[in-house]
């Protein structure tokens, strides 16, 4: 893999299922959008990719959130350091977003 893309880690086993069935349950384009943005830039969207449709991401808190059409959240945390990590926390709908964003956002 090469060192200028994200590794993506789900928090635990159960998150990185519920990402698996995701990533199995959009259609071609979707899931590779959602792969190409988490990889190569899950905080911002580079001047090349402005015109792309591509998923909306908004910075919540101290997390990242990934906003896809049908109404699903995706919440993640980037590192930077030591390894470019982007760790999958939670996926659900927007009311089950806001709660988990509610109760995880402190400190």
């Amino acid at each position: 893999m090469p060192s200028n893309l994200y590794e993506l880690r789900p928090k635990s086993r159960k998150i990185g299922k519920k990402f698996d069935e995701l990533i199995s349950s959009l259609g071609e384009d979707d899931s590779s959008t959602l792969m190409r943005r988490l990889l190569e830039c899950p905080k911002s969207i580079p001047r090349e990719l402005l015109q792309e449709p591509i998923g909306k991401v908004k910075k919540k808190g101290k997390y990242w959130q990934y906003y896809f059409s049908n109404g699903n959240r995706l919440i993640y945390d980037v590192s930077d350091r030591p390894k470019k990590i982007v760790l999958i926390l939670f996926m659900g709908d927007h009311e089950e977003a806001q709660i988990w964003l509610r109760n995880n956002s402190k400190g």
